[in-house]
């Protein structure tokens, strides 16, 4: 999940559905509602997981099974996408001294050979972290209070 930068929207991700939803967000109460599903994945593209947003507004979404993240506008339209060597990637972070650096991890999940990440065909499925400097400037995430 994440949030826009005026707090005004709560975004979240439905791997399964492969969508993503904005929600009005009340930042006084913590209520969500009017759920818009801006983002409706392909089959190829994978489902979209792990999720966070630049600077400049945009969603970045790992793709798990589909080896990429990609940069989604406020419409919900992909704007960029970066392959990932690995089938399953998780989740994205920003970080650096500039705040220019895309952290995405991976995972093995199902996996035969967790020691390289492999599935039984031989295809790296994933298991380590992955970074990319970006000409685009990331934000820094709230700290969670459970």
């Amino acid at each position: 999940m994440t949030f826009s930068l005026d707090l005004k929207h709560f975004y979240h991700t439905d791997s399964r559905a492969r969508k993503i939803t904005r929600y009005d967000y009340d930042a006084e109460n913590g209520d969500i509602e009017n759920p818009s599903v801006i983002y409706s994945g392909l089959e190829q593209n994978g489902s979209p997981d792990g999720i966070t947003m630049d600077g400049d507004g945009c969603i970045w979404v790992a793709c798990w099974g589909g080896g990429k993240v990609l940069r989604i506008d406020a419409e919900g339209k992909i704007v960029r996408e970066l392959t990932v060597p690995a089938v399953q990637p998780s989740s994205v972070i920003f970080g650096g001294d500039q705040m220019n650096e895309l952290y995405i991890t991976t995972a093995c999940e199902g996996g035969s050979d967790l020691s390289r990440g492999l599935d039984k065909n031989g295809r790296y499925l994933g298991g380590e972290v992955f970074h990319i400097r970006l000409d685009i400037v990331g934000r820094h995430e709230w700290p969670a209070d459970f």
